[in-house]
């Protein structure tokens, strides 16, 4: 993980109107790693230097109106506008016309990821000369932000200044109760400011929140549009119910409570903790790199006493849609599954991600697949592809030319996968150059 730091110093003011830019006015300096993101060139005095001047009030303004988002909203989010994701999670927003960094904050599992481009600045004729990416861990960097924003406040409060709507803001993110920090994570998630929603719409989220079990509301809120909470969160209850009443013994399957989770170590990406559990399976179940492309062979593989048959809910037999399975126990915490209709290849997809979400923990309730791109959802579709299409099996049948669609199309007949997930696996395993039609 990098170090991210901030380091400032009050300043003169100047002639700056407005008594909060006045009382915050300082030279900031943002390090990753003993970098500073705020080097920039000065067009118009010819030099470089590695702090820029402006007021605080500003940026600790922006970091307490979007503290919920900023923190649990997934990026890649489809729900969300790129522009609408973007004023929730980068530093432009907070300029107000003074020259911040490009700084990107986005959620990354259990760190976050920085990201930080080169930028000309034209209103003050500045350029930010740095570029690049960090992952920072998630408390490290909650605790800077929160001491960032603590120090000016605190600065208000020194100068004689009270009861200005950042101090507000903050004195109400202080005061909230467990409860209430649960519902401000909750609509977080959605990216909503909770203190902005009306009556209706908090209404709605706290009776989403206690329809669902507390294991399936994070990945049902990053996945479900804002506009159909209702009505989706009573297909997952439904979809829970059904799978419920199907559990399948799995016993016989050589894992124990807490294998799995073992192999998603911090220092992997999600989705290579989601390949490293695929490869344990298969070694634990000696398969090696051969196909499982029935749903006979599947369920042969898993050692279940008939042929795989995932339950396919009254509510999900649309074949496109955010959810696409979950995973639950029943009372004898044997696992039930419940599917999204569509093609076979893509119905076994599908339980596979399930599948990890179960072997991972094994006495977890319930679990939830969705198209949102958190790690969680990383992690199972990772998994489903190495385990169903792995790389060393693609890899002994390529021809050793470079792969056009014609190969993808017969290594996908081949494992019984899609062939956007063979292209995929080919390419992040890198193990052979793709042609383009």
């Amino acid at each position: 993980m990098s170090d991210f730091a901030l380091r400032f110093e009050w300043q003169d003011p100047g002639g700056i109107r407005g008594a909060e830019l006045r009382a915050t006015y300082a030279s900031l300096e943002v390090l990753v790693d003993g970098r500073p993101l705020t080097r920039v060139l000065d067009l118009r005095l010819k030099t470089i230097r590695d702090a820029v001047h402006l007021p605080l009030y500003p940026l600790a303004e922006w970091l307490v109106a979007n503290w919920w988002a900023l923190w649990h909203e997934a990026p890649g989010s489809r729900l969300a506008e790129p522009a609408d994701y973007d004023r929730r999670h980068c530093w432009r927003a907070a300029r107000e016309g003074y020259a911040l960094p490009p700084l990107s904050i986005a959620n990354a599992d259990s760190a976050m990821q920085l990201s930080w481009v080169r930028e000309l600045t034209t209103q003050r004729r500045l350029e930010f000369v740095e570029e690049g990416s960090a992952t920072v861990s998630s408390a490290a960097l909650r605790e800077t932000l929160t001491a960032f924003v603590e120090t000016v406040v605190g600065r208000l409060g020194e100068l004689g200044l009270q009861e200005t709507p950042l101090q507000a803001d903050w004195a109400a993110i202080g005061a909230l109760s467990p409860e209430e920090q649960e519902f401000c994570e909750a609509a977080g998630v959605l990216g909503r400011d909770p203190f902005a929603m009306d009556d209706a719409a908090r209404d709605e989220l706290i009776g989403v929140c206690e329809q669902l079990p507390e294991g399936l509301r994070g990945e049902f809120l990053a996945a479900a549009s804002a506009a159909a909470l209702v009505p989706l969160a009573a297909e997952v209850a439904a979809a829970l119910q059904t799978a419920r009443a199907q559990g399948c013994d799995l016993s016989a399957v050589p894992f124990h409570d807490g294998e799995i989770q073992a192999l998603a170590v911090a220092t992997l990406s999600p989705w290579q903790q989601g390949y490293a559990a695929a490869r344990h399976v298969r070694q634990r179940l000696g398969l090696d790199g051969q196909p499982m492309a029935t749903d006979v062979q599947l369920a042969e593989a898993l050692a279940l006493p008939s042929r795989l048959n995932p339950t396919v809910p009254s509510s999900w037999q649309r074949p496109f849609g955010a959810l696409q399975a979950l995973v639950g126990l029943d009372q004898a915490a044997r696992p039930g599954f419940a599917v999204r209709a569509g093609h076979t290849n893509s119905v076994r997809f599908r339980f596979c991600r399930a599948l990890y979400e179960y072997l991972a923990q094994p006495t977890r309730p319930c679990a939830l697949v969705t198209d949102a791109a958190t790690g969680e959802q990383q992690r199972n579709r990772a998994f489903a592809a190495e385990l169903l299409a792995p790389a060393a099996g693609l890899q002994e049948l390529l021809s050793g030319a470079p792969v056009d669609q014609d190969e993808i199309d017969n290594l996908a007949a081949v494992f019984g996968v899609s062939s956007f997930v063979v292209e995929h696996q080919i390419r992040n395993h890198r193990l052979a150059p793709l042609v383009y039609r």
